[in-house]
């Protein structure tokens, strides 16, 4: 397994949240935390790494159809796309700040 750095280190507080919970109230939206690459999660216990593939797998096991993933995160280093895309997942950025309010027009996309 390939090892890497993450510079400035895993994102705040992503050990300390579940993955997913389940789908959003009336709709057809499941919030996730951001998976990470495989080489960033390579050291530790496999029941707390996430990654493009796992949240993949948990889906088609819970029979959840995964059509789009929509990153919300202000960078591109956490995961390659293509590994949603590459499976047939349609992806789309949002560069969206974090702790901040996002303004209008991100809104509006």
């Amino acid at each position: 397994v390939q090892r890497c750095t993450m510079p400035g280190g895993i994102p705040d507080r992503w050990e300390a949240y579940n993955p997913f919970k389940e789908i959003i109230s009336d709709t057809h939206f499941l919030a996730v935390k951001v998976p990470l690459k495989q080489c960033y999660v390579a050291s530790m216990p496999a029941h707390e790494q996430f990654t493009p593939s796992e949240l993949m797998n948990r889906c088609k096991q819970m029979k959840l159809p995964l059509g789009l993933v929509v990153d919300l995160t202000f960078t591109t280093r956490y995961y390659n796309p293509q590994e949603f895309t590459s499976q047939g997942v349609k992806y789309e950025k949002i560069f969206v700040e974090g702790h901040n309010i996002p303004d209008q027009k991100c809104i509006s996309r």
